[in-house]
């Protein structure tokens, strides 16, 4: 099972998870097929549902509303794969807030905090995951908020590395990536510093002109060394080495271009306008990218040592 940024966190032995709206569920029992299983039609809370992650123990799905500015939470049965709503989260009731537009979220590898970022809010907000095994197992505590105005703004995207130190968060109007390092006992996050287009062309003396407009979806490896990004508008896919040992830092390592951009710089390869969703195979050795303008799938080739990337 390729993991993507909309069905985040399930094992690959477990039923499969598809999510757009409404939510619809299948039965992963074979390799390459599905069987539908059960469907949710909560048009309220589920209006406009954008992202889906899951506990790496297969318990629980949580499934974010843009419209509906709500987080679901869902209780799974590992034998069949089906749901049960256990807590509905909604912004600016109690202590929940941040949650405006929610676009996406990602869960810590420990199974303990979901980060979850509202575009309209320009926030990310912060939540502990119960993992008791008890009667609440799963469900979510409001822990803080991070407004950014300035550095989050229109924050379309998140995610938590593999080795639980740094969180990365895209934003579209910033047009940059927000480096995080992140304290994996309680969650919570000290800025590292932001990645943008003068950044990149200072420190690596490459011309990264155009490469970050509307950024929008990232992943990281599974060796946690390298992070993927895409950029809408301007039609790349850019390549970051992940620095570990100096808070999660990224340098550019290379970037690709659709060969219609009106950008400059980068390989060019064809059938790439307006990419956004991309997913890296758990062995690490491709990355597929969709462009939603060409109604394509780009394959490429991964070099598991320095990251790179070829069109297969």
């Amino acid at each position: 099972m390729v993991a993507s940024r909309h069905a985040k966190g399930l094992a690959s032995n477990g039923p499969i998870m598809m999510a757009l709206e409404p939510r619809l569920m299948f039965d992963g029992a074979a390799a390459t097929d599905l069987t539908f299983v059960d469907h949710d039609t909560n048009t309220g809370a589920l209006d406009g549902a954008l992202a889906i992650a899951g506990t790496s123990d297969n318990r629980t799905i949580y499934v974010g509303s843009f419209r509906g500015d709500s987080i679901l939470v869902y209780s799974r049965d590992t034998s069949t794969g089906a749901l049960s709503l256990k807590q509905t989260i909604t912004d600016n009731t109690g202590d929940n807030t941040g949650l405006q537009a929610i676009q996406d979220f990602s869960i810590s590898s420990d199974n303990k905090f979901l980060y979850v970022v509202g575009r309209h809010d320009d926030a990310i907000s912060i939540y502990s995951i119960d993992d008791t095994g008890g009667a609440n197992h799963g469900e979510l505590t409001f822990r803080r908020v991070i407004h950014e105005p300035t550095h989050l703004n229109g924050v379309s995207g998140v995610v938590v590395s593999s080795d639980g130190k740094s969180v990365y968060t895209a934003s579209r109007a910033s047009e940059s990536i927000r480096v995080y390092d992140r304290n994996e006992i309680t969650g919570d996050l000290v800025f590292v510093e932001d990645v943008t287009e003068t950044s990149i062309s200072t420190e690596t003396g490459i011309s990264a002109a155009d490469t970050l407009e509307h950024v929008f979806n990232m992943v990281v490896s599974p060796d946690g060394r390298f992070l993927y990004a895409t950029s809408v508008n301007s039609d790349t896919l850019l390549v970051f080495a992940r620095d570990a040992d100096d808070r999660g830092k990224l340098s550019l390592v290379e970037y690709f271009r659709d060969n219609d951009s009106t950008g400059t710089g980068g390989t060019e390869i064809s059938d790439f306008n307006q990419p956004r969703e991309i997913a890296i195979s758990p062995d690490g050795k491709f990355l597929y990218g969709v462009a939603a303008e060409d109604a394509a799938i780009t394959i490429f080739k991964r070099n598991t040592e320095d990251g790179t990337l070829t069109v297969s």
